[in-house]
């Protein structure tokens, strides 16, 4: 008579995945958070130096909003 032999990986899976389905909900909970921050500390430092700038040093708009937009 054969033995029926059981594949460990198909108990492990459901949880596997459930755990994953956390981990992910997590890492993303995260990137908003860290997104919220940098745009928060972006707000804060940043660009008001740059409209400050732009407003003493008649720096042209275009320039401007290109280094706010791209950070340079």
């Amino acid at each position: 008579m054969a033995e029926i032999v059981r594949n460990p990986a198909s108990d492990i899976a459901p949880q596997a995945q459930s755990i994953l389905m956390v981990i992910a909900q997590e890492l993303e909970t995260n990137i908003k958070a860290t997104a919220r921050l940098a745009i928060a500390i972006w707000l804060i430092g940043p660009l008001p130096m740059l409209l400050a700038n732009h407003l003493f040093i008649k720096i042209d708009p275009m320039v401007t909003a290109s280094h706010a937009v791209a950070g340079s």
